[in-house]
């Protein structure tokens, strides 16, 4: 197996795959070839680096919803306890605080689960399951390839 980190076009190659919705987008995206794009996916090296980048982009976004989340729970008290407003900007305030609050609690409870998990696409765990054949992309339906689906989603021929 190669050293992806020496082959040209693998960091535009990882960044294509954050930000374009199909397979094919991204490859066209940062000049390279489908097939040579699903190919190097299916490399260990450059598998780990496109999974340790997409990890280091959810962080980035959940750290920046948590610098937000500060200041909607502070819009949401202060109409929560402005006794002015109206019954049901309240409620609804009141509402909103407890359910973050509850999912919270349950996404903390869910950390401490998983602490020692090694993260799967979901995709893979319903291959491992046996509720997925093949590699999550059609690639001879003639349709636009995609990145494999969540969970529940249909696939070009009707099967999850």
């Amino acid at each position: 197996m190669s050293d992806s980190s020496k082959k040209p076009g693998a960091e535009s190659a990882i960044a294509a795959l954050l930000t374009c919705r199909t397979i094919r987008e991204a490859a066209a995206q940062c000049g390279i070839g489908e097939s040579t794009l699903r190919r190097w996916l299916k490399e260990s090296d450059f598998r780990r680096q496109y999974i340790s980048a997409k990890g280091e982009l959810l962080d980035a976004t959940k750290n920046q919803l948590r610098a937000a989340a500060v200041e909607a729970v502070d819009a949401l008290r202060e109409v929560f306890q402005d006794r002015n407003a109206a019954a049901g900007a309240r409620v609804g305030a009141a509402k909103a605080i407890l359910e973050l609050t509850l999912k919270i609690d349950e996404a903390e409870e869910g950390e401490d689960n998983s602490e020692n998990q090694i993260y799967q696409p979901p995709w893979l765990i319903r291959r491992q399951q046996g509720l997925l054949d093949d590699e999550p992309e059609d690639e001879g339906s003639g349709s636009s390839s995609s990145f494999p689906r969540e969970e529940g989603q249909k696939g070009a021929h009707g099967r999850l």
